[in-house]
């Protein structure tokens, strides 16, 4: 049984994949738009509507009242689980080793935790949490045909009793408490939580949402902030970046302006210029711009080079404080007088040293380093 070949489930029943979609297929991407006219009717409008209280309802009762799952559990033939529909889950599948240390745990010793899976009204399970797990007893029951492999322990969560919201979040807290994860499937699954706190906000107190978003994700809360600015993407920024083919700092950037502007863009400018950040802050520091002045800014900054650099030392013990002295002299006799000229006696803009702090506090102890001289080294300006 192979995870990526499980079938895939109806997207009209079960959920839609939310991730963008937009294919592209080299980095001079050409944009065009249709409109479509859906001929909804106004019975259906109403049954969505009927739909959507209802899940609300359901919601809140899982949220306030939590879920109980624990009765449930059974042991379920692999052979009847499927994955989850497309896009539920936002983690990448075990690495190899990681799925070999996780069939060796579980030959050794057992499953100590089960899995959870997702009852349709149709029959149908889907793995919730515990996806590797599977992959694991599949694996083993494929290699040793033996049925205590064949059959998974499983908590069991009905359909009937949940909905789509809740059991995505479901799928992100036990990814977050169990696995690492990549920056990309961070910022995804933190705007997934922070979407669903958001339409709970009620049902959870009054308390802020993005503050209860940065301790479940364990970052400041102006960190969420930044994540979510990516919602402000258009769909072809949103569909390289969940490649990974767009930083996510340039995408931070394209969210200065329209997303018609971030188009015009990603069309002109290619990706390979766009991920270079120092030239997409010219960019997008005008804001939104005609077409004709945007070709005529990416033309301009062309041979422009970066306004900073940054150079990485690394040196025995022996000559920290011989380089502190030359440093420093660098630093008065050239970075100073231009400071001085410049930037109001500030030298932090023109010229910054970082170290190893807790290196620093031990060669200071131990008068490698003298302490007055490594102070004006570090310090932001002139005294």
């Amino acid at each position: 049984m192979n995870i990526e070949e499980l079938m895939e489930l109806d997207k009209d029943t079960y959920g839609t994949d939310i991730r963008p979609k937009v294919y592209l297929k080299n980095d001079n991407i050409k944009i065009t738009e249709t409109k479509i006219d859906i001929g909804s009717t106004p019975e259906d409008f109403k049954k969505w509507a009927d739909h959507e209280k209802q899940a609300i309802l359901m919601r809140e009762k899982n949220f306030n009242d939590g879920a109980n799952y624990f009765d449930t559990l059974q042991k379920l033939d692999i052979n009847l689980i499927d994955d989850v529909p497309p896009g539920w889950n936002l983690f990448d599948p075990p690495k190899k080793h990681e799925l070999a240390d996780l069939i060796r745990s579980i030959a050794s010793v057992g499953l100590i935790y089960p899995i959870y899976v997702l009852e349709h009204t149709s029959g149908v399970y889907s793995v919730i949490c515990g996806r590797s797990r599977l992959l694991a007893f599949a694996n083993l029951y494929q290699a040793t045909g033996l049925d205590k492999y064949r059959f998974i322990p499983s908590y069991i969560v009905k359909e009937s009793d949940t909905d789509e919201l809740f059991v995505r979040t479901m799928i992100i807290e036990s990814n977050l408490r169990f696995r690492s994860i990549s920056k990309i499937n961070l910022v995804q699954s933190l705007i997934t939580i922070y979407e669903v706190m958001q339409k709970n906000k009620l049902y959870r107190g009054e308390s802020n949402v993005a503050e209860e978003v940065a301790k479940t994700f364990e970052v400041s809360e102006t960190t969420v902030f930044n994540y979510l600015k990516v919602r402000d993407l258009c769909e072809e920024a949103l569909t390289l970046l969940y490649e990974d083919r767009l930083k996510l700092k340039a995408a931070l950037y394209l969210t200065k302006v329209s997303k018609e502007t971030q188009k015009n863009i990603l069309e002109k400018f290619g990706i390979k210029g766009v991920n270079t950040i120092f030239k997409l802050k010219l960019i997008t520091r005008d804001g939104d711009v005609s077409l004709e002045k945007l070709e005529e800014n990416i033309k301009d900054i062309e041979h422009k080079t970066p306004p900073k650099t940054r150079m990485t030392i690394e040196i025995s013990r022996e000559f920290v404080a011989k380089l502190i002295d030359f440093l420093l002299e660098f630093k008065n006799q050239v970075i100073v007088p231009f400071a001085c000229r410049n930037t109001r006696g500030k030298t932090s803009t023109l010229f910054k040293v970082r170290c190893n702090n807790e290196d620093m506090e031990h060669y200071i102890k131990e008068k490698l380093v003298d302490e007055m001289l490594y102070g004006k080294l570090i310090s932001a300006g002139i005294k």
